[in-house]
């Protein structure tokens, strides 16, 4: 909404020439859903929202758990599935998959956070109108000045016979 100004009157008119227009409504039609959605899961990542990373790192953690079943099959073959080597192997995996996953949710959630202000900065920047300001006439001068040239002219006219009234008319009329 265009801000007003007192004593003004604002007008707004459109940037854009009306083929602009239309693309501009069409491409805002289209993306509009997809957009929306886009937006919104860049925001989920952005603030960190366990939800959306939890896709992404299931295949990880199924990877993980298939990888520390062979493991486990491997030392079962050779006695030694209750041993320690077997206990540190998995919990320097499962060190190792937890400082991947952090590295990795802090960098898609930086990224994310570029994303959403380079979004915003071209959404702030694309300007579709413009605000013009002209000053509103001030009717009651213009007419208290009508008034008294009407006084004026109507007394001249009723003591010269009617010339003063066509005076008045010639100069309200702009002749």
């Amino acid at each position: 909404m265009a801000q007003q100004i007192p004593g003004f009157k604002t007008t707004q008119l459109s940037t854009l020439d009306p083929m602009q227009k239309q693309l501009y409504g069409n491409l805002h039609q289209q993306l509009g859903p997809g957009l929306s959605s886009g937006v919104n899961y860049l925001g989920n990542l952005a603030s960190g929202n366990p939800d959306a990373y939890a896709q992404m790192e299931a295949p990880a953690f199924e990877n993980y758990n298939k990888m520390l079943g062979q493991l486990g099959s491997r030392f079962s073959q050779v006695g030694a599935r209750d041993s320690s080597a077997f206990d540190n192997l998995a919990s320097q995996g499962a060190s190792d998959l937890s400082q991947n996953l952090a590295s990795n949710r802090n960098s898609i959630q930086q990224d994310a956070i570029r994303q959403l202000l380079g979004l915003s900065q071209n959404l702030m920047g694309q300007q579709t109108f413009q605000n013009f300001h002209s000053p509103k006439p001030n009717w009651q001068s213009i007419l208290g000045g009508l008034a008294s040239e009407f006084a004026g002219g109507l007394g001249s006219g009723i003591s010269s016979g009617g010339s003063g009234i066509m005076s008045l008319l010639s100069k309200l009329l702009g002749g």
